[in-house]
């Protein structure tokens, strides 16, 4: 995340859509939480386009910003595959 410089609010926004995963499985409201993830997303992308200079990464920021997203879930993913398989957990 450091490499990419996140302003505070693409942080925000990244935290929020992370939180907003509708794919839980005891999740109720899947629709609700889909609805405000693009609400979201689409906050994010407008604050990248508005910020799209070469040096913030141009019009790619967004999609750059979304694969750490999908990297940082992965990691969580497999951490929490790990911590199952250890005694103790």
């Amino acid at each position: 995340m450091a490499t990419l410089r996140v302003t505070e609010a693409e942080y925000a926004l990244l935290t929020a859509t992370a939180l907003l995963c509708s794919d839980r499985a005891s999740l109720q409201a899947a629709s609700c939480v889909e609805r405000m993830q693009e609400l979201i997303l689409d906050l994010l992308s407008r604050l990248c386009g508005a910020q799209a200079g070469a040096a913030r990464g141009g019009p790619q920021r967004f999609g750059r910003l979304l694969g750490r997203l999908t990297e940082l879930r992965t990691l969580r993913h497999n951490y929490l595959l790990l911590t199952r398989r250890q005694p103790g957990h």
